[in-house]
């Protein structure tokens, strides 16, 4: 267990090394959209993933937090937490459209 990390915190695991660049995006969104409050996934990358970083801070800011495991050259491990939940919008589908669209998937 990781210096900090409460008891209560579920941690999963998701390597991304081998999706698509095209795909890689979305599943890890999924992944995250999946975290109840206070869960932490460690992701595994071929890069750094902090334009993703960026842009979540940007679409959800505040909604995670991130530490890095590891810096290259060859992996990035990052603990990603869930601080809060996505707030429920009557009609979520704009909040949707946004999150999961083609614009944000070529992010690498």
């Amino acid at each position: 267990m990781s210096k900090g990390r409460q008891q209560n915190e579920r941690k999963s695991y998701s390597g991304y090394k081998n999706i698509p660049h095209r795909e890689r995006y979305a599943k890890i969104l999924d992944t995250l959209d999946s975290l109840n409050e206070g869960d932490v996934v460690e992701i595994i990358h071929d890069h750094d993933p902090y334009a993703m970083k960026e842009q979540l801070s940007q679409i959800m800011p505040g909604m995670f937090e991130w530490s890095y495991i590891e810096k290259g050259p060859y992996d990035w491990r990052v603990d990603i937490k869930k601080v809060f939940k996505k707030p429920q919008i009557q009609n979520s589908s704009h909040m949707d459209n946004l999150f999961y669209s083609d614009k944000y998937t070529s992010i690498h």
